[in-house]
């Protein structure tokens, strides 16, 4: 009974007052009839008709996103660990909702695909020379990628850069492969 009462009282306050706040660190989508108007909201207020309309906030103001850890074997047989941070704002909405599912994931993962192809066909001493063009590189690619999607990236810095050394263990008891990449 208490869903139905609280369903009701959304009702109601829908009806009396149609209003949506967009604050200073979202920025707004704006649906109609279902379908998504490709213009994207300022901060201000918003009034709409109910069941026609809909608006929903999308926080817009600086986030971060930390990839998962890398391991590469560089074309020297050093095995690496790297990962990133990936620092990015949204600068429009109705493209950021409806472009990408799941932005940070996405992003993640297509950061880790931009890393790898900058580095798997150089040695341990190139890619340590080179770390800060390689993240002018990586920023300058992710970059081109999220655009579409109504993001810009701030900033791109590696956050783990090691030598290390790789054990993997196989499905089978004795099965042991050692990298002695470090």
């Amino acid at each position: 009974m208490g869903q139905f009462l609280m369903w009701v009282v959304q009702q109601f306050r829908e009806y009396l007052f149609p209003v949506v706040i967009i604050y200073e660190s979202t920025r707004g989508v704006k649906w109609w009839k279902g379908k998504v108007q490709l213009r994207d909201l300022d901060p201000g207020l918003y009034f709409y008709v109910p069941y026609l309309h809909k608006i929903i906030p999308v926080t817009s103001c600086y986030q971060e996103v930390d990839t998962m850890i890398q391991q590469f074997t560089t074309t020297d047989g050093v095995t690496l660990s790297l990962s990133a941070n990936i620092g990015y704002e949204v600068w429009n909405a109705a493209l950021w909702y409806t472009r990408v599912h799941n932005f940070d994931t996405t992003v993640e993962r297509a950061i880790r695909k931009i890393i790898f192809a900058a580095i798997y066909k150089l040695t341990y001493e190139e890619v340590r020379d080179s770390l800060p063009a390689l993240v002018e590189t990586i920023h300058e690619a992710i970059q081109q990628k999220v655009h579409r999607w109504g993001v810009r990236i701030i900033e791109v810095q590696f956050t783990d850069f090691a030598k290390t050394r790789v054990i993997r263990l196989l499905n089978e008891p004795g099965n042991v492969v050692v990298n002695q990449g470090a």
